[in-house]
């Protein structure tokens, strides 16, 4: 019995070592992690640089989070970048014309987590004293093409791509509003 034992660990052992063999004769196969945010310094500063928060909520009741990134052209580059290392191709993402945000949201109340529900959202977009609430949103509904960049956005949040019909200039301030609260995002 201990004789069959020790074959059977022989076998085992040996059948290890052949596997660790083969596979590091194979060196046609190579495999690189993508790197997280924060190992991104450069991508790191720039979405930190645009990127702004606000938690709204009432005494010790969280009504809403959000989370906005402005897409100015730097962010735009260094984003792009980032893609391309990892993906070995271009992004499209945002649209070349207008003022865009990813904005990503958390509330607790389903009927409030649609920001396209303009019976309960209220979006507009000021700049140099001229305000404008015209704006297109899309919703991004597939989280493994945002989460290798935005590290905020999580399993519960929602994503959308905000794009005001304008064109930038230096002063933005975004403001989101609904019963709970207005919050406005400055850059």
């Amino acid at each position: 019995m201990i004789q069959n034992i020790r074959k059977l660990l022989k076998f085992f052992l040996m059948f290890a070592v052949c596997t660790v063999c083969i596979s590091c004769t194979h060196s046609n196969v190579s495999i690189t992690n993508s790197p997280s945010v924060d190992s991104d310094s450069s991508y790191q500063k720039e979405l930190y640089r645009v990127t702004r928060q606000a938690a709204v909520s009432d005494k010790f009741d969280s009504k809403y989070k959000i989370y906005v990134t402005y897409i100015s052209s730097e962010f735009k580059q260094a984003l792009n970048n980032r893609y391309q290392s990892l993906y070995d191709k271009a992004l499209n993402l945002f649209p070349e014309e207008g003022v865009s945000f990813l904005v990503s949201l958390y509330t607790n109340d389903s009927t409030k987590s649609n920001l396209d529900d303009k019976k309960i959202w209220s979006l507009f977009l000021e700049q140099d004293g001229t305000r404008t609430d015209e704006y297109t949103l899309s919703s991004i509904g597939d989280k493994n093409r945002t989460l290798p960049f935005f590290d905020y956005v999580n399993k519960w949040s929602r994503e959308y791509v905000l794009t005001f019909h304008t064109s930038a200039t230096s002063n933005l301030t975004l403001q989101v509003a609904n019963s709970d609260g207005k919050v406005k995002f400055s850059w």
